[in-house]
């Protein structure tokens, strides 16, 4: 049996790729490579070819020791950007989830109500509604 709606969300799993963004907990669910957990993938500051992207499967847990950052050191000497913006993310003392937010959205949680405004901006004219 085949689903009517998963095409639709394939089709739309690019802008929530590009409008999501990781709320760093303890590192255990954000690739430290390709997804968006600072203002951009690391790939992207890295300027790393799409074609390696599928092959990097570091969590960025596996860039902390002892609660502090561990950024190797051919990293922090060749993007000392990347650093910097890396050095600036607070890590918590607790054990704290990641989390996936809703960058278009006030609350950083999405609703049904954003994915619909995100998807029709203008909303839907039906001219016929002011003679209702």
């Amino acid at each position: 049996m085949t689903s009517s709606i998963w095409p639709g969300i394939c089709m739309s799993l690019h802008n929530i790729e590009e409008n999501g963004s990781w709320k760093f907990g303890d590192g255990s669910k954000i690739n430290f490579w390709s997804d968006t957990w600072l203002s951009k993938p690391a790939t992207d500051f890295l300027e790393i070819h799409a074609f390696v992207h599928n092959f990097l499967y570091a969590k960025v847990k596996d860039f902390l020791v002892n609660m502090m950052w561990a950024i190797p050191n051919f990293l922090t000497a060749s993007f000392p950007t990347l650093t910097s913006k890396i050095n600036l993310i607070s890590i918590s003392r607790f054990e704290v989830d990641d989390h996936l937010v809703w960058v278009p959205s006030t609350t950083s949680i999405m609703t049904f109500k954003d994915a619909y405004l995100f998807a029709n901006p203008y909303g839907v004219s039906t001219p016929f509604a002011k003679l209702i």
